[in-house]
């Protein structure tokens, strides 16, 4: 049968990731997400989410989810633009724009969709679009898309040389698109916003920025890594997920100017041909913006643990990759050896992932360590302690 020799070509791939210690895993859990999550073997361990302000499980959040169900129910069961808005969008909306000082927002189904709309619904055939070579993976297929017309340039990470140089000598009859991650997810770096904001301004280009994990996290009042570089204002189109520290539940947004919304909601394919975010997600969302809008203080909370937790590193000579994020990147190099240790962290109650290829490149794979506004001084101690055993019994 032709299915088994399908099936069969498939198992040799997987076999191959097996050998190469790149198959990805899949963990259960078995209770709320927090600083520790109770895995379904019943045991509670640190490190796995990118809860970074521990809103998951915060009962004012809980409650907002709650009363939305009771309201509305579990689903809006149409696109946005048929029945598909509910009066939580707009509020949700209105409050994002609002926090980032935008004219407007749009909320998608993830920050996946957000990020592979926007340059298909925007960029036109004589638009040249520049992207950083280590962008997150759907700001790559949203650039890859719009190279169906657009040109796409792609530049060194985060080298503002290159940058320049690909715009003086790349030709445009149409608008420059600058495309960047504000905190680039596998290392923790974060983007020279401010330099890219200026060449912007040089060359007559739009700014594109994804801050899925800048947002509430970086910056003095968790606006990103614009707000922490100064040019939050210069930045044309922000995007992020809502799924990380607002809250923690599936969405994403693009917040710009009226006639970006405007020609995103006539637009983009991800947000005309799927249901709109769950009443519980919005009014989660929603109250996660609330609180950090009120209370910056969580973020600088926040602050103060990423430092703590990168000096515990640095005490026990832990190399970790140059990062300003609440990312924690260890580096470790083959594949098998950081699947390896990971296995062993996770016998010792501590849930961090390994990243290997495609997800990293050939060679560099990785632990990433995030951390949780509710992790303690001794949580963190310990997985420094551990980490550092194990880099060591396995070198």
């Amino acid at each position: 049968m032709v299915s088994g020799v399908f099936h069969q070509r498939l198992q040799a791939r997987l076999d191959a990731k097996d050998r190469d210690g790149t198959r990805k895993s899949m963990r259960p859990i078995a209770g709320p997400i927090g600083p520790r999550i109770q895995s379904a073997d019943g045991q509670k361990r640190l490190f796995a989410s990118n809860d970074y302000l521990s809103f998951c499980n915060d009962p004012r959040i809980r409650e907002a989810s709650i009363r939305a169900i009771e309201r509305f129910g579990a689903g809006t069961g149409a696109a946005r633009f048929i029945s598909g808005t509910l009066d939580s969008h707009v509020a949700l909306e209105r409050a994002l724009a609002a926090f980032f000082g935008k004219a407007a927002a749009l909320t998608f189904v993830s920050g996946w969709a957000a990020n592979t709309a926007i340059m298909p619904a925007l960029a036109e055939g004589d638009d040249v679009i520049f992207a950083d070579r280590l962008n997150h993976a759907s700001l790559i297929d949203g650039c890859r898309l719009a190279g169906k017309t657009a040109k796409v340039v792609v530049y060194e990470h985060r080298d503002m040389a290159r940058l320049e140089d690909a715009l003086r000598a790349t030709p445009c009859r149409g608008t420059r698109f600058i495309v960047t991650d504000g905190v680039f997810s596998m290392e923790g770096t974060i983007a020279p916003l401010g330099k890219i904001a200026a060449l912007a301004k040089t060359y007559q280009a739009i700014t594109v920025v994804d801050d899925a994990h800048g947002v509430g996290v970086v910056g003095a009042t968790g606006r990103g890594a614009a707000e922490r570089a100064g040019c939050l204002e210069d930045i044309d189109i922000l995007t992020g997920s809502l799924g990380k520290a607002l809250g923690g539940a599936p969405g994403g947004f693009i917040a710009a100017e009226q006639p970006v919304i405007d020609v995103l909601i006539e637009e983009a394919r991800p947000q005309l041909f799927s249901n709109s975010q769950c009443p519980a997600a919005v009014a989660a969302t929603l109250e996660a913006v609330t609180l950090v809008a009120g209370d910056p203080s969580l973020v600088f909370r926040l602050q103060e643990k990423v430092a703590f937790f990168k000096s515990l590193c640095a005490a026990r000579q832990i190399p970790t990759l140059p990062s300003d994020s609440a990312i924690v990147a260890v580096p470790i190099g083959e594949a098998r050896r950081a699947k390896d240790i990971a296995k062993a962290l996770y016998a010792d109650d501590i849930f961090v992932t390994a990243f290997s290829y495609p997800v990293v490149p050939k060679g560099q794979a990785r632990l990433r360590f995030q951390i949780n506004r509710g992790h303690t001084d001794d949580d963190m101690t310990y997985a420094a302690d551990r980490l550092a055993h194990w880099l060591r019994a396995m070198s």
